[in-house]
């Protein structure tokens, strides 16, 4: 009965990934005590597989059954304690990171820092070692860097951000998440929003204005 959580949870880690999705083999349906042995070999060498990616996996089992699972690294780690001075560090030493899924949500570092008000030298640093990410949706709202960006709890929008965004990816501001919001939905529904970022955010798609 705890064969398809587990997938489900792998199917979860594997997603957006470069390899293919981990299966839990058959041959064990009736024999709860070997399909505990070999489920626990197979978590442990897809662990394996992440790590070699340059990911991290930590989680907890009880019973067989899966509890937990997070997808982390160092970056991501940094991140999440508002270290930025290691997540620095992190970024010169090692780049790859920038592309590391940090959870089974798919949110990536750029995504993360932008939703915890990372200072602009940070999602400079991001941006460089992955540029792409500027044009990659994740979480479980679809959302782009500009959106985490201006739904942020943490700090007001910043016009040098918003504007480093949009020049990074100009068909962002055309572009909803799962809810239908776009970046200047997200704007007006934000405090401290600067004339300069509605400007910003009309020029470069007027017909925001009306959607």
């Amino acid at each position: 009965r705890n064969k398809s959580n587990i997938e489900n949870c792998l199917r979860m880690m594997t997603a957006d990934q470069h390899f293919p999705t981990t299966e839990i083999s058959n041959e064990y349906d009736d024999d709860d005590a070997s399909f505990a042995s070999s489920a626990a070999e197979q978590l442990e060498n897809f662990m394996i597989n992440l790590c070699n990616l340059g990911q991290y996996v930590t989680f907890e089992s009880d019973s067989y059954v899966m509890r937990k699972i997070v997808h982390t690294n160092p970056l991501s780690d940094a991140i999440s304690r508002h270290d930025w001075q290691e997540a620095k560090k992190i970024l010169t030493s090692k780049p790859s990171l920038a592309k590391a899924t940090s959870s089974c949500d798919g949110m990536i570092p750029l995504h993360q820092a932008l939703d915890a008000g990372a200072p602009e030298k940070i999602i400079k640093k991001l941006l460089e070692a992955y540029p792409r990410a500027a044009h990659t949706k994740c979480g479980e709202q679809n959302r782009l860097p500009i959106h985490y960006h201006l739904a942020s709890k943490a700090t007001a929008p910043s016009d040098s951000i918003v504007s480093l965004l949009v020049d990074s990816f100009p068909e962002s501001t055309r572009a909803g998440d799962a809810n239908n919001q776009f970046p200047i939905h997200l704007a007006c529904q934000a405090t401290q929003v600067s004339e300069h970022i509605f400007a910003l955010l009309l020029t470069s798609y007027p017909e925001g204005a009306i959607v």
